[in-house]
């Protein structure tokens, strides 16, 4: 007896569910060859249902044809090679303005109200490969919108605006779930309270939390009572992100943060309107007894139980129009942040956070901090206060875990491989405050820690305003660091660079200049120097081909330290008063 293929469909709305399956036909007696085809054999004179494929979208039906072995040989259309045929269980959400959201057979009768009753809609349908496809128009949404399964919002471009009013301890968007995407769309946020001063409530007196509040998107979060589960392949593709607030900052977030147990992140085409402190945070986050943050770091029972440190991060394409920061990389690993551009007080900040990686997982611990690259950057500078540098990479990191007596533990945690190359700083602006350094490499520890084409501009330069008043700016600062090599650095500053208590550096193609203004200080094109009772004694300090222009100074040797630990060869001195103080080593190639 042989059975016939049965097939279904469910109807919702004007959503079409369904799929066919067949049971193996009873064999006949065999007579002759038999047929094989999609793994199922079928005996000589047999018939039986085929497909002309595997799955189908939702909405449309299987298709099927009936065919006969006839002695080895299948006979009938050879497109249907397939036995069994399902219909895609991805289906989609379609949400609009003006009430005509009731067409895509999925909402009750009354039109979606909000943005959360969408997702609502697609989640409670337990299905995959789920699609809010959100129409043009002004969609506002109170409060933070979480997103807890694998679904894709999807725009018609800046015309599709969500607007969110929050709190300070909430993000716009927070995606908790993998198989995320959000695409061609814009996104407002306008903060009810600031976070810094905090006159309401004192004790919940935060300043970003992270980085995971007041933002556009978070991905993930910092701190949980209990161990997370992978956030992975998560998408922000053509999304503009603005902000309420003007140049108050006090009312300043991140744009974008990656924290916690975070990977497979792809980010692409993104512009940033108005002003955000940061463009793109990527932070640890943890497992920890009390959460969520601030008030977790507060409480005296607050204890790490495992940290986790997003990776695998690669940006494309992020415009802004005014950044306290462009990325702030806090013990994370296999990030790539390329083609940026836009005006920012700060290019990177690169340290291995609190906890460094004393409580990481395996999968995270010995990953840490390495691969890391930032290249194809143009900005322009508008300096800040409290933001005296423009990239800053250290290996240092306090432990608030290891308190004792309230004195921090400080501890190392080394870089490989990390590239920050082709920057260009096309202006400079100070009229609010003064850089101290352009590059800040105070202990910046590892391996291949390199930084290339770099052009600086007039960053350094003016005075920076000390304790004891005015101290000059540095184009590159280097102290307590190990395996570091420039190629390529221009720079017009106080002092061209200071290299301090480290080792194993290698620069090649300085161009360090200096143009005379009135200054209460001495100025210098490059600084060696020994601090007193320094962890790392100078030693194989390279510097090879380049140029110094206009220094009273053009190298400052620590007369204690002598001349042992510097090689300088094949450099160009150009209107240069005096080569080498306080006393001359010679044979460095320094000639007018």
């Amino acid at each position: 007896m042989q059975r016939i293929a049965a097939c279904y469909a469910l109807v919702v709305g004007s959503l079409v569910l369904g799929g066919c399956r067949n049971d193996h036909a009873a064999p006949l007696p065999p007579t002759s060859s038999p047929c094989e085809v999609g793994g199922v054999e079928l005996a000589h004179g047999s018939t039986r249902v085929f497909f002309s494929a595997s799955e189908v979208p939702a909405g449309e039906v299987c298709v099927q044809a009936a065919r006969t072995c006839q002695n080895g040989t299948l006979a009938g259309d050879p497109a249907f090679a397939f036995t069994d045929c399902t219909v895609s269980d991805a289906h989609t959400v379609f949400l609009r303005t003006g009430g005509d959201d009731t067409h895509h057979g999925l909402s009750e009768a009354d039109a979606v109200a909000s943005l959360s009753r969408a997702l609502e809609i697609a989640h409670d349908q337990e299905k995959r490969g789920i699609v809010v496809d959100i129409g043009a128009g002004t969609f506002p949404h109170d409060g933070e919108l979480r997103i807890t399964s694998g679904v894709s919002l999807r725009g018609a471009g800046p015309s599709t605006l969500l607007d969110f009013d929050l709190e300070r301890t909430e993000a716009s968007i927070r995606i908790l779930a993998s198989d995320v995407e959000l695409s061609s769309l814009a996104i407002n946020v306008h903060l009810v309270h600031s976070l810094s001063g905090c006159v309401e409530n004192p004790n919940t007196c935060i300043t970003g939390g992270r980085g995971e509040f007041g933002t556009g998107v978070t991905v993930g979060a910092y701190l949980q009572t209990e161990a997370p589960l992978p956030i992975e392949r998560v998408t922000l593709r053509d999304l503009v992100i603005g902000r309420d607030g003007g140049d108050d900052v006090s009312y300043l977030a991140a744009a974008m943060t990656l924290v916690g147990r975070v990977s497979d992140i792809t980010i692409s085409g993104i512009e940033l309107r108005d002003r955000h402190s940061t463009g793109l945070i990527a932070h640890w986050g943890g497992w920890s007894t009390v959460a969520p943050a601030p008030e977790a770091l507060q409480n005296p029972d607050y204890a790490l139980l495992e940290t986790y440190h997003p990776h695998r991060i690669d940006v494309t394409g992020l415009t802004f129009e005014r950044l306290d920061a462009i990325t702030a990389l806090s013990s994370t690993y296999d990030v790539r942040l390329q083609n940026l551009s836009g005006r920012t007080s700060r290019i990177a900040l690169l340290l291995p956070g609190d906890e460094v990686d004393v409580y990481a997982t395996e999968e995270d611990r010995g990953n840490i901090n390495k691969n890391l690259t930032i290249s194809d950057v143009e900005v322009d500078i508008s300096a800040r206060p409290g933001r005296p540098e423009l990239v800053r990479i250290t290996a240092n990191g306090t432990s608030k875990i290891d308190d004792t007596n309230g004195t921090p533990v400080v501890r190392t945690l080394p870089y490989e491989q990390v590239t920050i190359e082709d920057v260009t700083v096309l202006s400079v602006d100070t009229s609010q405050a003064d850089l101290h350094y352009g590059i800040d490499a105070n202990g910046a520890q590892g391996t291949d820690i390199v930084l290339r084409n770099i052009v600086l501009g007039a960053v350094a330069t003016g005075g920076f305003p000390g304790s004891n008043g005015p101290v000059p700016g540095v184009g590159l600062h280097i102290r307590n660091a190990t395996g570091l090599r420039i190629d390529n650095l221009q720079t017009q500053a106080d002092v061209g660079v200071v290299i301090r208590d480290s080792d194993s550096i290698r620069i090649t193609e300085l161009q360090a200049s200096w143009s005379p203004w009135t200054a209460p200080f001495n100025t210098f094109g490059i600084v060696i120097d020994q601090t007193p009772a320094a962890a790392r004694p100078l030693a194989d300090i390279q510097v090879a081909g380049g140029q110094l222009e206009g220094y009273p100074t053009g190298v400052r040797y620590d007369a204690d330290v002598g001349c042992g630990p510097l090689t300088i060869s094949m450099f160009t001195a150009v209107d240069i008063a005096t080569l080498e103080a306080p006393i001359s080593c010679g044979a460095f190639g320094l000639g007018m």
